[in-house]
């Protein structure tokens, strides 16, 4: 939630709505400098974001209302069709909805916070300046790197391929990490990692991603909040066969009721869950999951000049 001056680029309100959907959804945000938080409601998710941002932080400076002119939109997932920043129209909100099958979790989410900003600022211009932005960071993964190995016409004829998330954060702390490393990025060698409720590694050579953990979705690759990650794709043949889950009733269990929130049976949030459980073989399932195989790291990147992190829980897997 940035809000900033288009000229100088200088920050006026910057926040984080967050928790959606649970009993703390909650939003922090942070204007002159003063740090604030409020309950949303349990339960609360966009609309109930927005209305506060307008009604109660807004309002504290509504010349900082009159004066917006852009609405920035992180997209997870667009596809091969949408790989750089687009202006939003209906030809693009409709690419978001053909690509929702590769992110079930994150496009209708984003659908319904478009339409609920377009609502909220209702202004033609605005909705002109709302800008699509996916990630650019994995579009230097080479063939070996973003092909399964199932039949190329899969790809070919469906695009059924690897594509990352995260792309945004993993290139941003590639350029941080060369910073800190006093090194030119495009002599980086490193692995970044995005952890949160959503997770995922990447590997970064010569400043550029050569491969990444999550796949054709974002289910693929670490323990996270609600997702699985890996898994023996059999598993999901016995579910069906064996205990006869419907494949909805199976996309469901794994998306949206595995991962931290399937291992503790109370919450996705590792937050709470390093906070409250004392039981280790819990959180070392996820940690134990953190890293892809040590083959494979060398594969991608023959030797490592350090690994760069842009979310929580960064002390789990130093441990």
């Amino acid at each position: 939630m940035p809000s900033s001056d288009a000229v100088n680029g200088e920050e006026y309100l910057s926040g984080l709505a967050e928790c959606f959907h649970l009993p703390e959804a909650r939003i922090k945000w942070k204007m002159d400098g003063n740090k604030q938080e409020a309950a949303l409601g349990a339960g609360a998710a966009h609309s109930e974001a927005l209305n506060f941002i307008v009604n109660t932080i807004l309002a504290q400076k509504p010349e900082l209302s009159a004066q917006l002119t852009a609405i920035g939109h992180r997209i997870v997932h667009g596809g091969e069709k949408y790989t750089s920043s687009v202006v939003i129209d209906e030809s693009v909100i409709q690419g978001i909805k053909d690509a929702a099958s590769f992110a079930p979790l994150h496009n209708p989410a984003h659908l319904i916070g478009i339409e609920e900003a377009s609502e909220i600022f209702p202004t033609a211009e605005r909705q002109k300046r709302c800008w699509y932005l996916t990630p650019r960071s994995h579009q230097t993964m080479p063939e070996e790197s973003y092909l399964y190995a199932l039949p190329y016409n899969l790809y070919k004829e469906h695009g059924i391929r690897r594509y990352g998330a995260h792309g945004t954060s993993h290139f941003y702390v590639t350029q941080e990490a060369a910073k800190m490393l006093n090194k030119p990025v495009e002599e980086l060698n490193i692995i970044t990692c995005h952890l949160g409720n959503g997770g995922s590694v990447s590997a970064i050579r010569n400043g550029k991603c050569v491969d990444t953990s999550m796949g054709l979705t974002p289910l693929e690759g670490l323990v996270m909040g609600t997702r699985s990650g890996d898994i023996d794709p059999a598993i999901i043949f016995h579910l069906h066969d064996t205990l006869g889950m419907s494949v909805d009733a199976i996309n469901k269990l794994l998306t949206k009721e595995s991962g931290l929130l399937g291992l503790t049976e109370v919450t996705s949030d590792c937050r709470y869950v390093e906070d409250n459980y004392a039981d280790e073989r819990r959180r070392e399932a996820r940690n134990g999951r953190l890293l892809p195989p040590p083959g494979e790291i060398h594969r991608c990147l023959h030797c490592a000049d350090g690994w760069s992190s842009g979310r929580c829980c960064i002390h789990w897997w130093y441990r």
